[in-house]
């Protein structure tokens, strides 16, 4: 008996997979996911995806939130491709009525407009944070050698940095703008330019953070942001398959103590990764070649022009 490619697809579709059946395919060789009852293999085109493997985070379960959260409706249309079958959510009704709830709270947050920015407002965040910078310049051009001053200078300047880091924040999570591009272009002002690190950087660690946020192990990588062993540790299940011995528990153990000094040093280290990042290929930069040129240029420039001052100083 033949059967004709429209009887072949709707058989397909008749397909059940159970929540237990999906969580099977956990693997980044073997990965399914679920969006919207229905389950789609992606094994092989988590390899393609532009968002790299962050995809794998949610393999073996029901990624229908997170993939909302990440992607324009545009992306629906990819999906089929990947068909399996349906999910039979034979989940706790607990479970069920949780998901429900959160479905039901973000039509509210869209009814409400919430997800809509206020452009005079983040045009304010953007002068206030210059009005924090202007008086320290002032004050290192004007009084180079007055330690109190340049104190003072160096107090306005790390509040700068702070305040654009937040600023940068909702700007990479494309909360200002509906199209990426004008966001992308924003965040390199921001974020390259005006303090140094690298947005894509920032992005594919940040991503990954929210695929999974204090998750502490995936076939891709748990939460990046709670992976911070030897000097933090956010949580115990981080401790197994450590080798105790090996670890500086004097660190941990007073953490307490450590937790601040150690944030002084993070910027540094934010400095350092993104200057590594930008000798990764450009695929990997969001907006491709024209963005790593772009971010390679804010880099120079907030880097090299400190360094031409401080000889004017001399």
């Amino acid at each position: 008996m033949c059967i004709g490619n429209d009887d072949s697809v709707r058989l397909r579709r008749t397909r059940q997979v159970t929540v237990a059946e999906l969580s099977k395919h956990d693997l980044k060789e073997d990965s399914w996911i679920a969006i919207r009852g229905r389950v789609y293999d992606v094994t092989d085109f988590g390899r393609k995806h532009p968002g790299g493997e962050i995809l794998y985070t949610a393999s073996g379960s029901d990624a229908t939130g997170v993939f909302n959260a990440f992607h324009p409706k545009s992306t629906w249309n990819l999906l089929k491709d990947f068909y399996v079958g349906e999910l039979k959510d034979d989940r706790s009704q607990e479970a069920k009525e949780y998901d429900a709830d959160i479905a039901r709270m973000r039509m509210e947050l869209q009814r409400l407009h919430a997800f809509e920015s206020s452009k005079l407002y983040y045009l304010w965040l953007v002068a206030r944070n210059l009005l924090i910078l202007t008086p320290a310049i002032a004050l290192v051009m004007g009084f180079p050698n007055n330690p109190f001053l340049l104190v003072l200078a160096s107090i306005l300047v790390g509040l700068f940095f702070q305040q654009c880091g937040w600023l940068c924040h909702d700007i990479c999570h494309h909360q200002l703008f509906e199209k990426r591009g004008w966001n992308n272009a924003l965040g390199l002002l921001i974020g390259n330019l005006f303090q140094g690190f690298s947005v894509s950087w920032w992005k594919t660690k940040h991503n990954h953070h929210h695929a999974v946020p204090n998750v502490t192990e995936t076939c891709a990588g748990g939460d990046p942001d709670i992976h911070t062993l030897p000097m933090l540790l956010w949580s115990e299940k981080l401790l197994e398959g450590e080798d105790l011995d090996r670890l500086p528990l004097f660190l941990v153990r007073n953490q307490w103590l450590f937790y601040f000094p150690l944030l002084c040093l993070a910027r540094m280290s934010w400095l350092l990764q993104s200057i590594v990042y930008m000798s990764e290929p450009s695929t990997v930069f969001i907006g491709g070649r024209a963005m790593k040129t772009g971010e390679i240029t804010g880099l120079v420039l907030h880097h090299c022009r400190p360094a031409s001052h401080l000889n004017t100083l001399k």
